[in-house]
């Protein structure tokens, strides 16, 4: 069973050569991606590529595919052309747990490893080739509130007290790439029978979302993904108290893009809150997620040689 490390934080309503870039994200973080040597001179030279990853977000996940790739790394024996004698792609054989804030456990890591051999280049010819790493995991956000509803009575009585019922709303939330926050306009009067609740999601962890339905996280070499840049929302309410109105359970969400919407609920027996009473209401979103990191290595032809 997946872990959630949930977080409480409150809203106010109203030779190792180092990788050319890193990236840093809530969920899974490739910690370092580097190379053995950045510069290799002739044909058949051994070259490993290493890749670390640690979870850093609030979800246990085992769906982790890690992948090289590269426009001068086929994946097939030619001249002027990378081989591998490790699989393209390579999955995780564990889980990886949440990171605990609490007690500021770090989350689970990995690490992989690629083993090529240089390509031929014609003397004095001299190339830089780039290699992409690519972590594809499975992973979920969620967020959930505590929604308080008064009856008039009760705010005219707050009123002439001189007190003020819009409080911090206290929000519960799994930290991942996909951030989702909830926010109502306060105070949320009974006598309507109803109430907004704004839903903001955003793509914080500078990657990629997609449906992973049918993608394959053991694959030996890149599967096929499904849509990309969307976001499946599932609602959790008391039905028996509650019925939901427009609320959207899919979002087209592109790297660093937020959307902002608003989701409606009907209170199903108004008449029965005398003073005041409070609704859960949580938003989960569970999807697949990519992310790229770069690295270089220059090749260098070699006098005399030859294919």
């Amino acid at each position: 069973m997946k872990r959630f490390l949930p977080i409480l934080i409150v809203v106010l309503v109203s030779g190792c050569v180092q990788s050319e870039s890193k990236i840093v994200a809530s969920g899974i973080t490739v910690t370092d991606f580097s190379s053995s040597i950045d510069e290799v001179e002739g044909m058949g030279r051994t070259v490993r590529i290493s890749m670390e990853i640690e979870n850093t977000g609030g979800y246990s996940t085992s769906n982790v595919l890690a992948c090289l790739m590269g426009s001068s790394f086929p994946g097939r024996a030619e001249d002027q052309m990378w081989e591998t004698e490790s699989d393209i792609c390579q999955p995780v054989d564990k889980e990886l747990y949440a990171a605990d804030p609490e007690t500021r456990s770090p989350g689970g890591f990995a690490r992989f490893s690629w083993k090529l051999k240089s390509p031929w280049l014609p003397y004095p010819q001299v190339r830089t080739d780039e290699f992409t790493g690519r972590v594809f995991y499975r992973y979920k956000s969620q967020t959930s509130a505590k929604i308080w509803v008064y009856s008039d009575d009760e705010i005219r009585a707050a009123k002439q007290r001189g007190e003020s019922l819009s409080k911090p709303l206290e929000i519960v939330k799994s930290v991942g790439p996909v951030d989702i926050d909830l926010s109502v306009k306060q105070p949320v009067s009974a006598e309507n029978g109803y109430f907004t609740v704004t839903i903001t999601v955003s793509n914080v962890g500078g990657g990629v979302v997609f449906d992973d339905s049918n993608f394959d996280y053991g694959s030996s070499d890149i599967p096929k993904i499904g849509e990309l840049n969307v976001v499946h929302l599932t609602y959790t309410y008391p039905a028996g108290e509650l019925e939901a109105d427009a609320c959207d359970d899919v979002v087209e969400l592109r790297m660093g893009e937020t959307r902002r919407f608003s989701c409606g609920f009907t209170i199903k027996n108004p008449e029965k809150i005398r003073t005041k009473t409070s609704f859960p209401i949580t938003v989960s979103a569970t999807y697949g997620y990519y992310m790229d990191t770069t690295l270089s290595v220059t090749v260098k032809g070699k006098k005399g040689e030859s294919p």
